[in-house]
């Protein structure tokens, strides 16, 4: 097979350890191999990098796939400028704090129905005004029902009869140190999610215009907004087209048909923060590779129908193949 890319690597990624096998042109037209180990710390990384480069590798992918990467068979991909790349830092961490949020107030209503406190079931919110005073009392060890119900405020004071009945229960001491804990961390999450979120419009102010259009769409905040330039960024030329958009996102439908038998067309599983986020992989690429990737501004590339395959292009070098049109060229 023809040797596209003259001078490449593959790269065995561990959690500690990085063993580099670069591809070289060898005398008499054959081709050599040199391997080298290296540690994973940012400096050791760094040497890696440099000796890379003084090899003159234009592409490198993993370790099994460098004789496809030599023949110009993986296709590369894109790494977000490094706005992007904060920006998406923040919106994934307010996501899984919102996320947090939810799952800790679930856990508050939880509570209380062991306690046979049936709050939810009149209130409309569990966390408005008039139940955040009812819990403060109960935590403080007010446990009778008609004292609680004369907390109530607004429109809650017209099902007093049925507050007062709601709140009659075996609420006790370990409810209320579990609950006095839940109401605390509620508040710790309220405050950082809006921390997060000021700082989120901070770095996604350079992008105003583009929230702005995306503001635009039914069913998309702000919020959306911020979250969609966070994963897919705002240059859509990456992606070639929208039909390769809502493949990589994973919201167009599925096409298996074999022995001429349409079978399921369930859609994909998209990037992660854009339509569904994938599964963990059974061989999860360390933290530190994708550190590394981002910070040297060496591109990630992906080979066609192999989870986890990826290889990085050398900055300036010319890709194997102008692929990034494909639906699966923009990995992230």
């Amino acid at each position: 097979m023809e040797t596209l890319i003259e001078r490449c690597a593959g790269l065995d990624v561990h959690k500690d350890t990085v063993v580099a096998c670069v591809r070289l042109p060898g005398p008499g037209g054959q081709r050599q191999a040199e391997t080298r180990s290296f540690g994973t710390t940012t400096g050791q990384l760094l040497e890696l990098r440099d000796w890379l480069a003084d090899q003159g590798v234009t592409l490198v992918g993993m370790a099994w796939i460098a004789q496809l990467v030599e023949n110009g068979l993986v296709r590369p991909s894109f790494v977000p400028p490094k706005p992007i790349r904060e920006l998406r830092n923040l919106t994934r961490y307010r996501r899984s704090q919102i996320d947090e949020r939810a799952r800790e107030s679930q856990r508050l209503d939880k509570i209380l129905q062991d306690a046979g406190i049936k709050l939810s079931s009149v209130a409309s919110r569990l966390r408005g005004v008039s139940s955040r005073r009812i819990l403060e009392a109960l935590v403080a060890g007010q446990t009778d029902g008609q004292q609680l119900a004369k907390l109530a405020k607004g429109q809650l004071r017209k099902k007093l009869p049925e507050l007062e009945a709601a709140l009659q229960g075996r609420f006790s001491r370990h409810h209320a140190l579990i609950v006095g804990e839940i109401l605390a961390k509620l508040d710790y999450l309220d405050e950082l999610v809006e921390r997060l979120s000021e700082e989120v419009s901070r770095a996604i102010a350079p992008f105003a215009q583009q929230v702005q259009l995306l503001d635009t769409i039914p069913g998309v905040d702000r919020r959306m907004a911020e979250a969609l330039i966070a994963e897919i960024g705002v240059e859509m030329d990456r992606f070639g087209t929208s039909a390769h958009l809502a493949s990589w996102a994973g919201v167009c439908p599925g096409q298996h048909e074999s022995a001429g038998k349409s079978r399921s067309g369930k859609t994909r599983k998209g990037g992660a923060g854009v339509g569904r986020p994938r599964p963990a992989s059974p061989s999860p690429t360390p933290s530190w590779w994708r550190l590394f990737t981002s910070s040297t501004g060496w591109s990630r590339t992906r080979t066609s129908g192999r989870t986890g395959s990826y290889g990085v292009t050398r900055p300036n070098s010319t890709p194997a193949s102008s692929s990034a049109n494909s639906p699966r060229s923009a990995t992230t």
